[in-house]
């Protein structure tokens, strides 16, 4: 099992900004790969739009905001974790900071279940009349019955 990911500011930008800088997304761990990424696409663009609203006005987030976005600047990215950090510090933000933590703990959710729904493999070899049972979910992309030859 791997640790809980903290989910501060940074972790949030790299989160949202992942779509754009391929990098980004290493900044929250190795278990939210680009598959992962790609599954939650309708989260990641949510949080990366709730962080563009709240900015509206700011002119120096818009403008590291538009560098992430059009030169895949891992400087801006830095910028406006920096700005988003200050942000989230701020009591008046409570219900900013509460939407982008629900976003991006669904994001990493997709991970985790991702996680958990890997292939596992079973070797099972029934001879005469033996009979096998399993239980649970079970799916397999090929399953081959008959004469292991021996």
């Amino acid at each position: 099992m791997t640790e809980p990911i903290t989910l501060t500011a940074a972790t949030i930008v790299a989160l949202a900004a992942s779509k754009f800088i391929e990098s980004a997304s290493k900044k929250v761990g190795e278990e939210l790969g680009s598959t992962v990424l790609t599954k939650a696409g309708d989260q990641v663009n949510q949080l990366w739009q709730r962080i563009k609203t709240h900015f509206t006005g700011n002119k120096r987030a818009e403008a590291a905001i538009t560098q992430v976005e059009t030169e895949q600047s891992t400087a801006a990215l830095t910028k406006l974790e920096v700005y988003l950090d200050d942000e989230l510090e701020d009591p008046q933000n409570q219900t900013l900071a509460d939407d982008l933590r629900q976003i991006a703990q669904q994001i990493i959710n997709v991970g985790e279940q991702n996680q958990t729904q890997k292939a596992v493999t079973f070797n099972i070899e029934a001879k005469d009349n033996a009979r096998v049972n399993a239980v649970g979910d079970i799916s397999a992309n090929q399953v081959s019955f008959g004469d292991s030859g021996t």
